[in-house]
């Protein structure tokens, strides 16, 4: 995954391109839902007891396949239902969820590639992963945000109340169990995995940087190699690789797909992603607030969206 900076950057950048209509006052007014699905199924990662269900971890369904469905089942219910109370927060959560959705899947195979794509061993690979991830977000934070990562605070800007939680997590629920029966989810379980995240954003901040020193000398000593330290949200002082946005253009390979090659830098990927994205808003302003053609917007929206892997980047085969 792109890290948390990288997608709140990713779905801001795409705010402020957005023309004035109904999506982007919803948007504004539900901003922290909206930066909230930018996260997308990632605060599982972070909720602990979804380790251990016996359905298993809901971020691996949703990051393996077929998140596409899921969002086009999100959207669908709320083309579906225009008049509920919470109509412009849900469409703000879920426009956000959609960017996650493309910035992942246009990003991860980079990452992959870039991160010991012969997996000799795995926490050499999670340890490139994270860094990487880390890499991006300092300088993203430095050019668009204006200070250092460590003074991001990553909490507040997902933090949503009880009362807006629920009906994302319904929403969230619904969708799940129609597209993936086997997760069996709850509303309660996407609640939680929500303020878990919002609560490991806030331990995770380290404004001096001696979290990321101290839990990486004692990741070294213990795991071989530093890997949840580059989580930390601070400045990353350890390079992952010479050239790690791909400045150069040197050819990678997709991993789960080795005929498909590319020289595209990280910049490159993540501003043809922002250029589907942006085209996808405006077709969702379209689709909820017109009241002509909104056949042809709906299905237009679906066939940019596609059912893409949130790791391969690939489509399933027809």
């Amino acid at each position: 995954m792109p890290g948390f900076t990288t997608h709140y950057i990713f779905g801001f950048k795409a705010y402020q391109g957005l023309l004035p209509s109904p999506l982007k006052t919803a948007i504004k007014q539900h901003r922290r839902a909206y930066s909230l699905g930018q996260q997308g199924p990632d605060p599982f990662f972070f909720h602990l007891p979804s380790y251990i269900r016996k359905a298993g971890n809901p971020a691996n369904y949703m990051h393996n396949e077929d998140l596409g469905l899921m969002l086009k089942t999100m959207l669908g219910f709320l083309y579906q239902n225009p008049k509920l109370a919470d109509f412009p927060l849900l469409l703000a959560f879920t426009a956000g969820f959609l960017g996650h959705y493309e910035l992942d899947s246009a990003v991860h195979p980079y990452v992959y590639a870039m991160s010991d794509p012969e997996a000799t061993h795995a926490m050499k690979t999670l340890s490139l992963h994270f860094a990487l991830e880390n890499e991006l977000d300092s300088i993203l934070c430095r050019r668009f945000m204006g200070h250092r990562l460590n003074n991001f605070k990553m909490h507040k800007v997902v933090r949503i109340t009880m009362k807006e939680s629920l009906p994302i997590a319904e929403l969230l629920k619904f969708s799940a169990n129609k597209v993936y029966p086997d997760m069996k989810a709850s509303s309660l379980l996407f609640q939680n995995a929500f303020s878990t995240e919002q609560f490991w954003a806030w331990v995770l901040e380290d404004k001096s940087g001696l979290k990321k020193k101290l839990i990486r000398r004692i990741e070294k000593l213990i795991l071989g190699y530093p890997v949840y330290s580059g989580i930390i949200g601070s400045e990353n002082l350890y390079p992952s690789m010479d050239d790690p946005f791909n400045l150069n253009h040197r050819t990678w390979v997709n991993p789960w797909e080795h005929t498909i090659e590319s020289s595209a830098s990280m910049i490159e990927l993540i501003k043809a992603a922002l250029s589907r994205y942006r085209e996808e808003l405006a077709l969702i302003n379209k689709l909820y607030f017109m009241d002509v053609e909104r056949e042809r917007f709906l299905r237009q929206l679906f066939r940019l969206i596609e059912n893409k892997s949130l790791h391969s980047g690939l489509s399933p085969a027809p």
